[in-house]
């Protein structure tokens, strides 16, 4: 299951020149699961500049795929590959701790 799943790691592409539909969101659903109230706590959580994470989230703008993934496995959950995965493409489920969290608000 692990090696498939840095198999798929590799193969997102995400570019940053691109508007990534929906990243933005996602992402601010994480951050809200993990409980940062601020985006700026969640950037010094995930070692960027506030500018570069307020693109992110706000705009849409997606980070480099290394980059987002040196900064996800700072959250240090034991998932963070599916994390990656989901905040990238958004196409997988997204992960259950996640959707257990959205369904109890």
């Amino acid at each position: 299951m692990r090696a498939s799943l840095e198999a798929r790691i590799e193969g997102v592409v995400m570019s940053r020149r691109e508007s990534a539909h929906g990243f933005g969101e996602r992402l601010r659903r994480v951050r809200d699961c993990l409980g940062y109230s601020t985006p700026a706590a969640f950037a010094r959580k995930l070692a960027v500049k506030y500018a570069t994470y307020r693109k992110w989230e706000i705009h849409d703008s997606a980070p480099a795929l290394g980059t987002l993934k040196r900064a996800i496995k700072r959250l240090e959950i034991a998932d963070w590959e599916k994390l990656l995965l989901w905040l990238a493409d958004g196409e997988d489920e997204a992960p259950s701790w996640l959707r257990q969290a959205r369904s109890s608000k």
